[in-house]
């Protein structure tokens, strides 16, 4: 869910870049000028040239990271594979947070703890071994 909020963000910077003749429309009907006089809308116009590219870095990213997760969970599903599970969990974790220089930390935080957690996992008891404590004391003679 927080990869999903980070990818409408990025969505959202990309938009205000490819709409730039209808937001410097809305700052100047607005009466951006006479609240910001030090702020000029060409300044404005060059901040949103440079989040198109963090946009696009960050929509990306975390488009990954769901599909990863998403991944990651079908091999959780039915105790199939998960250390392979927990891997992709974590390698996603540090993929983020170095592409997105640290901006994934709440959503790599959760990825964190879910990768520690299917690698700790101890696989489930069979029936056999339920009916039958070992003993440590009884020696077998098998």
């Amino acid at each position: 869910m927080v990869y999903g909020l980070f990818a409408a963000l990025g969505a959202g910077m990309i938009w205000l870049r490819n709409n730039q003749d209808t937001i410097r429309n809305l700052l100047i009907e607005g009466g951006f000028e006479q609240e910001f006089p030090e702020i000029t809308i060409e300044e404005v116009t060059h901040l949103f040239n440079d989040i198109k590219g963090a946009g696009l870095l960050l929509l990306i990213t975390s488009i990954v990271a769901i599909l990863l997760g998403i991944v990651a969970m079908i091999l959780l599903r039915g105790n199939k594979n998960p250390k392979a599970a927990g891997i992709i969990f974590i390698g996603t974790t540090v993929a983020v947070m170095i592409v997105n220089f640290g901006l994934g930390i709440i959503g790599g935080i959760f990825y964190l703890i879910a990768g520690i957690m299917c690698l700790v996992r101890k696989p489930p008891l069979t029936k056999e071994k339920e009916q039958q404590p070992e003993d440590p004391l009884t020696v077998d003679e098998k």
